[in-house]
């Protein structure tokens, strides 16, 4: 292994730092939330954020901080040799300490850090809203930023808030744009992950203060690529390690000697699988960057932004097509619930119907009898059956004739 590809692989990508510093600063406010309500803020704290133990009610740049230093040990950096923002002999005398504060770093403290930073291109690192024109708002710097590159995701932005009311600062962190394109924060105190504040994004400069007690926004990724050897910008390193290819491309021996085999390219049209066509120009640079820096040229027309192109709009095509199928899922899930719901309903509306109708008919029958009971009960002796067979007496005295043989019959004998 050559020392290029040694140093290659022992360097990181500032992407990557600033990916594993983004998540683990947003696990650890979680974290902090959740232990709020077993253990309480100040327990919480002493847990996830162990350098604001003694002071548990400042731990907004506290966390930030502690979150980045652990990412830099996680890479096998060490944060008091390279770190960023540490009060150490390595870095007195850098940089006007006068405002640093405690647990580690104020809010005026972390502004003054780069503000007065003798490394210029540390210093660059840091923005002032001030230095935008009049009337800007944070979230208009943020966005305008975000799209040019010069503030990406984990950048530490420093606001003004009334709740603080020792420096009247708070500081969060940037996490690009929603699809309306407001700015999101990520904040630790109060614990907030990926949302909108408008009473952030709304600030604009005050004239009234001075730049370290103002709005101010720092590239953590950019300062981290200038004060720690070990990261690099990733365009760069694609670059150094597109350069090396090159340079290892085997040679063609021909009758002259050995000679580079030239590389053509048909300015044509490919049409792969899907129909989606991906326009290739003759190549005019090989060791052109394949980063998102803009060229200043008017058309870039180099291999890189082709193929970028390309894959563009192979993902909105995919895209497109997975958000089809998950409204097709979606509706056929619902409808499903729908109809379930629907059949309950009409099962449920038959068994009442059904209990009703059974319950008219008992009362109806339970109504005959009763009134038949009442007319047999009511009724008069006279107007009670009796029965039709007259008695003896009754026909003795209805028919003389019979009376006197029945009279005779007794006394003859």
């Amino acid at each position: 292994m050559t020392d290029t590809e040694q140093n290659t692989k022992q360097s990181l990508t500032s992407d990557n730092v600033m990916d594993d510093f983004v998540a683990d600063y947003e696990r650890r406010i979680a974290a902090i939330r959740q232990g709020k309500q077993t253990q309480g803020r100040e327990g919480a704290v002493a847990q996830y954020v162990p350098s604001c133990k003694s002071t548990p009610g400042f731990y907004c740049l506290g966390t930030y901080t502690y979150s980045m230093n652990a990412v830099l040990k996680k890479h096998g950096i060490s944060p008091q040799a390279s770190g960023l923002m540490q009060f150490t002999n390595a870095e007195r005398g850098q940089f006007n300490s006068a405002a640093w504060g405690s647990p580690q770093i104020s809010c005026p403290g972390a502004i003054n850090y780069f503000e007065s930073h003798k490394n210029k291109e540390l210093k660059a690192c840091g923005k002032s809203l001030k230095d935008m024109p009049k009337g800007t708002t944070l979230g208009q710097m943020l966005a305008q930023g975000y799209k040019d590159g010069s503030i990406p995701k984990g950048s530490l932005v420093l606001v003004q808030s009334a709740g603080n009311t020792s420096t009247g600062m708070h500081a969060v962190m940037f996490v690009g744009l929603n699809d309306k394109g407001e700015p999101l924060f990520s904040s630790a105190n109060p614990e907030k992950i990926r949302q909108t504040m408008p009473k952030w994004a709304n600030q604009t400069a005050n004239p009234n203060k001075s730049r370290d007690l103002d709005c101010y926004v720092v590239n953590m990724k950019k300062a981290m690529e200038v004060k720690v050897p070990q990261v690099q910008n990733s365009a760069e390193r694609q670059k150094a390690a597109a350069a090396q290819t090159q340079a290892q491309v085997p040679a063609v021996k021909s009758s002259g000697g050995f000679k580079l085999e030239p590389i053509t390219v048909k300015n044509d049209s490919v049409k792969p699988h899907g129909g989606f066509k991906i326009p290739v120009a003759p190549v005019k640079n090989l060791d052109a960057d394949f980063d998102d820096v803009p060229s200043n040229k008017s058309a870039d027309n180099s291999l890189s932004s082709l193929l970028k192109k390309a894959v563009s709009r192979v993902s909105d095509k995919i895209g497109d097509l997975t958000a089809t199928v998950s409204d097709k899922l979606r509706h056929a899930w619902r409808n499903e619930i729908r109809f379930r719901a629907k059949s309950r309903c009409d099962n449920k509306a038959m068994k009442l119907l059904a209990q009703k109708s059974a319950e008219k008919s008992n009362a109806v029958f339970r109504s005959t009898n009763l009134m038949k009971t009442l007319m047999r009960n009511t009724a008069s002796l006279a107007e009670q059956h009796t029965s039709g067979r007259q008695s003896l007496s009754e026909k003795m005295n209805a028919s003389p004739a019979l009376k006197k043989a029945m009279l005779g019959r007794r006394y003859s004998r």
